[in-house]
């Protein structure tokens, strides 16, 4: 197949070649007969009658002979452009043509030149046998002008088997390189048809893989979209769950309190007005009542502050980061501050930036807060940090305490979860919760890295806006 297609184009571009060769001769042929006349006209009375001018007769034999050897080919190239046949006739015509310029200029060596320049011009056809029936015109005409009509030739009116001899030898040296040049170019002709095939096959494999690969692209595109439909679906059932769970928990947990209330009440009620007529173990037995009411109330608020986070969209405004932490949470922890020697360095970095102000101070106050409660040493120090990188800002609060177990990593944001033991630390146990929903909220996420005896390093991203 590639080689049928080789030698569709190659035939293809010889055959233009041919017509634009043909379409060249068509207008020299012409040009040519004209030329003649002219020469007859003028050249030939100088040259054959000495100085005196006069109307040759030449200039018959130009104007008819140059019209014969030229009307035949011009019509061949008309009617039949490409054709072997064709070109043969031009080859014919033209070195006829030769023949009659060399006549009509007396024989002189310019002129037979133009031999030798008509037979370059007829390699244009890249065909050595048009260049051999041309050679063998140009041989015979020689042959038969040096005994019949010399003087037309060579200029002498005598003249040697040798000299005609030697022309056909010059006209053969000639077309032996331009026989060569004929099958070079023919051969670069076909190299040039072979690679035009071979970038063709490239095209088409290359089209039929584009092809494969956008169907595949279509296929994966179509598996895509219902993957894509089937998470957003998925996500609005998901977000129906929790606006459900939401719901279900604000309504519990405000329910939940007002029972408490009774209870703690009645309890404070029986130890203010009998408290004289317990004994000392139903005294304890009450105040662990109202101690685990208050414990239950405040587990209810914090479940409604979680609660509350997701119900309530952030409220964004330019956030000053270092008079954050200045002025808004380091006030919370004054006195404990100075009684547990804590010191809390601010990077240089800190950045102003887009968030819910209130809810950013939430975090960095549990944060500190916790390094606080849990720090073990004579001195606290803790230091807080920012960096840029990939459209969010990585903050870092890092401390000295005693440090976490890799296994409770992710434990400790979920709610309610506690480390230590309840009688140790106060708190319920969803402060890391809350923060890190609000990171969340702010399209980042929150880990740690820790090492036991070595401290605590918080890290957070909040997304640039």
């Amino acid at each position: 197949m590639s080689t049928s297609r080789s030698e569709t184009i190659f035939r293809s571009d010889l055959a233009k070649i041919e017509v634009r060769t043909d379409r060249m001769f068509l207008w020299l042929l012409i040009a040519q007969w004209i030329g003649a006349v002219l020469v007859a006209l003028i050249w030939s009375p100088r040259t054959w009658i000495a100085s005196r001018w006069s109307i040759h007769q030449h200039v018959i034999a130009a104007t008819v002979l140059g019209g014969l050897f030229a009307v035949y080919p011009i019509l061949l190239i008309l009617k039949q452009p490409g054709s072997r046949y064709t070109r043969h006739m031009v080859a014919i015509g033209q070195m006829l043509q030769s023949a009659l310029l060399v006549h009509v200029s007396g024989g002189r060596i310019e002129t037979h030149f133009h031999v030798f320049g008509s037979l370059a011009l007829i390699s244009f056809y890249r065909d050595w046998r048009v260049l051999i029936t041309a050679s063998v015109v140009v041989a015979l005409d020689h042959l038969a002008l040096a005994f019949w009509f010399p003087l037309a030739a060579f200029g002498v009116p005598v003249v040697s088997l040798w000299r005609p001899i030697e022309h056909a030898f010059w006209v053969v040296f000639e077309d032996i390189f331009l026989i060569m040049s004929c099958n070079y170019g023919i051969r670069d002709l076909r190299t040039i048809a072979e690679r035009q095939v071979k970038v063709e096959d490239m095209a088409h494999t290359l089209q039929r893989t584009n092809e494969t690969l956008e169907d595949k692209v279509r296929e994966r595109t179509e598996e895509l979209r219902g993957v894509n439909e089937s998470l957003k679906a998925y996500a609005q059932q998901k977000e129906a769950i929790n606006k459900e769970l939401d719901d279900f928990t604000y309504i519990v947990s405000h329910d939940l309190k007002e029972p408490l209330r009774s209870i703690d009440a009645f309890s404070k009620f029986v130890v203010d007005d009998y408290g004289g007529q317990l004994s000392q173990e139903g005294k304890d037995m009450l105040s662990r009542v109202r101690a685990n009411v208050q414990r239950a109330q405040q587990l209810i608020e914090d479940l409604l502050r979680v609660s509350r986070l997701s119900r309530e969209a952030n409220q964004l405004c330019d956030v000053s980061i270092r008079q954050l932490i200045e002025e808004e949470v380091k006030p919370r922890f004054e006195y404990i501050m100075k009684e547990k020697n804590v010191e809390i360095m601010l990077g240089k970095e800190l950045p102003t930036l887009k968030a819910d102000k209130t809810r950013l101070a939430e975090v960095f106050a549990n944060l500190i807060s916790n390094a606080i409660k849990y720090g073990n040493k004579p001195s606290c120090r803790i230091e807080i940090g920012c960096e840029q990188e990939n459209g969010h800002y990585h903050f870092s609060v890092r401390d000295n305490g005693p440090g976490i177990e890799p296994k409770y990593f992710e434990k400790i944001f979920q709610i309610f979860q506690r480390l230590g033991r309840q009688e140790d630390h106060e708190g319920t146990g969803v402060g890391l919760t809350i923060v890190k929903k609000v990171v969340e909220m702010h399209n980042g996420r929150i880990w740690l890295e820790s090492e036991l005896g070595q401290g605590t390093t918080f890290h957070f991203t909040i997304q640039r806006v």
